[in-house]
């Protein structure tokens, strides 16, 4: 009987043991440098354009912008977590729904507003001109409070970091594209170009500067694709050589390496993540407030802290030197960390955070990745095509392609005249939704008269995401 109970002891006694050596076990010195990594504070220069983002659909006046985003800021502190999930929208709504005037279209007005993925806005808005001169009176107010975004240098939310914290309704902020192609229609040309390169100046920058991966991904997607397309359309009808305005100018620069890395936007997501993770485990002390609920087992099998450690490197390697070369190499599939196996005495403690852990992998966020490549292939289009429409006046298409200037070009993914087409085209490395990203050529379209005009959509690349 003895034997009988030691037998049965010791083995308890063990995995005790164990349980206690892993629950005291430190962050290994890879996840303290991680840690210290994604800790450093995000700070942009500027204004922000959060507050102006969030309340977009509401005629707030810009001096009472602040005072309503603090109120929001203490009302949200009272949502119970137990009243929504991340799949809906929180039941959360803004102080100035009940104030001030709602500027939101409605439903048949927002049908009648280019959408964000923009195949022949022009064409849209020469069917009926009329009808969409009335929709801009109509909405003038609202796209006002649009155009005032370009006069902000980055998007950084005010709310706690929060996986499922409200987001901007960012439906409408490319309403302004109607706009510019209403006033190239009208024969309004330089108001319609400046316009259209302000916007995608101004989503070039706010998309560069954010520490949101979706803020990035929006940024990009207008960037590199909703107003490009407008300004090609807009160009392939002028003449080769016509002026283009000071914004304008501004784009012929290819992208810097950093609208192309995903640091910043990483360490917003590691934020959030690490919120939800103390948030979880918030509910197995009683003092701690959460209404994430964890079994009686579970809480012996989940450490907050050391759960936030265990994904710091899986966040920080985008961060590292590797992916800055991965970028300057334009490398769609770099080398990247997989979460630690489970068979590791450090999960003994902390099996459920283990798996947590593991749920984020880099493969997860590779396309992304991509993505942020493609932009710049997309963005390196653009700008070789306002370079072309500056120096092909005197010379056919191909002489002046030729003489593109080498930051224009790439050895891995360089630009491809289409003189048959008359567009300027470039392979992405999201092969399996997009094949190739093209543009008509400045003054591809000159010789059309305006009845004839009738846009190639397939000029674009098949398919795709717009985010």
């Amino acid at each position: 009987m003895r034997y009988l109970l030691i037998s049965t002891i010791m083995p308890l006694l063990i995995v005790a043991a164990l349980w206690l050596l892993s629950s005291r076990l430190p962050p290994t010195d890879g996840q303290l440098q991680a840690l210290a990594v994604l800790a450093d504070p995000t700070e942009f220069e500027g204004s922000n354009a959060f507050p102006i983002l969030w309340l977009l659909a509401y005629d707030v006046p810009e001096s009472e912008l602040d005072a309503v985003i603090a109120a929001d800021i203490k009302a949200l502190e009272r949502v119970r977590p137990e009243s929504h999930t991340a799949f809906q929208e929180p039941p959360f709504r803004t102080l100035a729904a009940e104030r001030y005037p709602d500027l939101r279209p409605n439903a048949e007005d927002q049908a009648l507003f280019c959408p964000s993925r923009n195949m022949g806005c022009l064409e849209r808005v020469r069917a009926n001109p009329m009808a969409y001169r009335q929709l801009i009176l109509q909405h003038r107010r609202l796209l006002d409070r649009i155009a005032a975004l370009a006069e902000h240098d980055h998007v950084q939310s005010l709310f706690a970091p929060d996986l499922i914290a409200p987001t901007p309704w960012f439906q409408m902020v490319s309403f302004s594209q109607t706009e510019h192609a209403l006033a190239f229609a009208e024969q309004r040309v330089e108001e319609a170009l400046s316009g259209t390169c302000r916007d995608l100046l101004a989503w070039q920058r706010l998309g560069t500067h954010t520490d949101t991966l979706l803020v990035r991904m929006i940024g990009q997607a207008f960037a590199g694709r909703t107003y490009p397309r407008l300004l090609a359309d807009m160009l392939a009808e002028l003449p080769t050589g016509h002026p283009l305005p000071a914004d304008c100018q501004a784009l012929l620069h290819p992208p810097e390496a950093d609208m192309l890395r995903m640091c910043r936007p990483m360490q917003g997501e590691f934020r959030m993540l690490a919120a939800l993770i103390a948030k979880i485990g918030a509910s197995a002390d009683p003092r701690g407030g959460s209404d994430y609920r964890l079994d009686p087992l579970s809480t012996l099998t989940y450490r907050p802290n050391a759960s936030i450690a265990r994904s710091a490197p899986l966040y920080a390697q985008w961060c590292s030197e590797e992916m800055i070369r991965s970028v300057a190499a334009d490398d769609p599939k770099p080398e990247l960390l997989q979460p630690p196996g489970l068979l590791d005495l450090r999960c003994l403690s902390n099996w459920s955070g283990c798996v947590m852990a593991g749920i984020a992998t880099s493969s997860h966020f590779l396309g992304y990745h991509v993505q942020h490549l493609d932009y710049g292939a997309r963005r390196r289009l653009l700008s070789a095509l306002l370079w072309l429409q500056e120096n092909t006046a005197d010379e056919s298409p191909e002489d002046a392609f030729a003489r593109l200037p080498e930051q224009m070009q790439s050895l891995t993914r360089p630009l491809r005249l289409d003189t048959e087409q008359g567009r300027l085209v470039v392979d992405l490395h999201r092969s399996g939704e997009e094949e190739y990203f093209a543009l008509p050529l400045p003054g591809s379209r000159l010789s059309l008269t305006r009845d004839q005009q009738q846009p190639d959509h397939n000029q674009y690349e098949p398919g795709g995401s717009e985010f």
